[in-house]
């Protein structure tokens, strides 16, 4: 059986991984549509491919600003979850205030994007499914605030 203070010691080891999928989420699709042998898939800043080859969005389209806004929200939330999971390893002092913030950002990023793209199109995500990257994402933020709160919540008692 898994005890609170396993986990509380492998925290560090939580953000690192969570840090790592957050990462993974930026170069891996997150939306697009498969239909027998054919498919067409995007990435958050704005690659897409088809059975065709590989081109990018044009740049006058709302997803792109979209994309890369959350690209940068998602990618700042990753620095922070292995910055905090590298520095509380070296240093032996729990850094929880990282994950956390690491954590809601990487979520953050994912919804905003989700949400962003249902508003500036409709029926998106009826069309379109997730991908990956999207559940990626939700999987490292949400390793990544649980493990802030877990560390929170220990360091109080």
């Amino acid at each position: 059986m898994v005890s609170i203070n396993d986990i509380k010691e492998k925290l560090w080891l939580i953000s690192i991984i969570a840090g790592i999928l957050a990462v993974v989420t930026i170069f891996t699709p997150v939306w697009g549509i498969i239909e027998g042998s054919n498919f067409f898939i995007g990435w958050l800043w704005a690659l897409t491919a088809d059975n065709g080859g590989v081109d990018f969005i044009p740049l006058d389209e709302p997803i792109v600003s979209l994309g890369i806004v959350t690209t940068l929200i998602i990618a700042a939330g990753a620095c922070l979850l292995l910055a905090g999971g590298i520095l509380t390893k070296k240093k032996e002092r729990e850094i929880n205030l990282l994950y956390l913030i690491g954590g809601i950002l990487s979520l953050v990023g994912i919804i905003t994007f989700m949400a962003g793209v249902a508003g500036f199109y409709s029926g998106w995500w009826l069309y379109y499914t997730v991908h990956v990257g999207t559940i990626l994402a939700f999987v490292g933020g949400g390793l990544g605030l649980a493990a802030g709160i877990i560390g929170i919540m220990e360091s109080r008692k």
